[in-house]
């Protein structure tokens, strides 16, 4: 920020927010699919390599989530995002 030229930079590190998904099913359905990228890439997998891999990948990507998510199968998924924040005023000469 100094380089862009910024001046009195204040940083407020490991600031978490915690988003509560119901079910890993949910997740999926919520975040896989609902990515451009990765619904283009199961529709590849779909059409290259069977219904068979498109269903194992949904599995692990659920299996992930449960275990980056909280450990309970059956449970919500927590997903934390941790962030950093950082102020500044630009300063006269920039």
């Amino acid at each position: 920020m100094e380089q862009a030229g910024f001046v009195d930079i204040e940083i407020t590190p490991n600031v978490r927010q915690t988003l509560t998904i119901p079910s890993a099913e949910e997740y999926f359905e919520r975040f896989a699919m609902g990515s451009p990228p990765t619904k283009n890439m199961m529709m590849y997998m779909q059409h290259n390599m069977g219904d068979a891999t498109v269903s194992r990948f949904k599995v692990e990507v659920m299996k992930l989530a449960v275990e980056r998510g909280g450990g309970n199968p059956d449970g919500p998924i927590d997903i934390v995002s941790p962030a950093y924040f950082v102020y500044g005023t630009k300063g006269r000469n920039s």
